[in-house]
């Protein structure tokens, strides 16, 4: 047996294969294997109402690894900041927002106050 076994900060303890295979089989497939359901079939975030001052578009592009994304058919930059939170989790390509149009600390436009219609 190699030294690694035989220190005494690791006592070495063979696995039994058949008590391994019953926990495996009630414990389940790992979180990051587990089905879930299609981005489009989950259950949608209550609304929010649309205020009249407030624009409509799709979500044209949306970097989910960086958080920003562009939307409407300005093209306008969106940061995930800017979504309201109980939304921010079903932003992706191809949904319908609605938006204001405000300014970004560096003076540019962009949408704030993103919301799921």
């Amino acid at each position: 047996m190699s030294k690694f076994f035989e220190s005494k900060m690791f006592e070495y303890r063979p696995v039994d294969a058949e008590a391994y295979a019953e926990l495996m089989a009630r414990i389940g497939p790992s979180i990051s294997r587990s089905p879930r359901l299609p981005r489009k079939d989950r259950a949608q975030p209550e609304l929010l109402p649309v205020a009249d001052d407030m624009l409509t578009g799709e979500i044209l592009f949306y970097d989910s690894e960086r958080g920003f994304g562009r939307l409407g058919s300005e093209r306008l930059f969106f940061h995930i900041a800017d979504v309201v939170p109980q939304h921010s989790a079903y932003i992706c390509e191809g949904v319908e927002v609605a938006y204001r149009v405000g300014n970004g600390r560096d003076g540019r436009t962009k949408a704030v106050n993103i919301q799921l219609v």
